[in-house]
């Protein structure tokens, strides 16, 4: 495995966590829709893994970001 699909298969498993939760505190809460952006920008990631992007891609939080 190389490492691209390493790091593309911890972002999938981050988004389907994210995912889980969200279907458990309910996807229309507060909670459950800051859950579905988070799983949202791991499957980006993943994604961009997948093609070679080995970018570091923390989430942030809408909430913290500041502009």
């Amino acid at each position: 495995m190389t490492l691209a699909q390493k790091i593309a298969a911890e972002r999938s498993k981050r988004a389907e966590l994210a995912e889980r939760f969200a279907e458990a505190h309910g996807k229309e809460s507060v909670v459950g829709r800051n859950l579905l952006e988070e799983a949202a920008h791991y499957w980006a990631a993943a994604d961009a893994a997948r093609q070679g992007d080995l970018t570091p891609r923390p989430w942030v939080p809408r909430a913290q970001i500041s502009n």
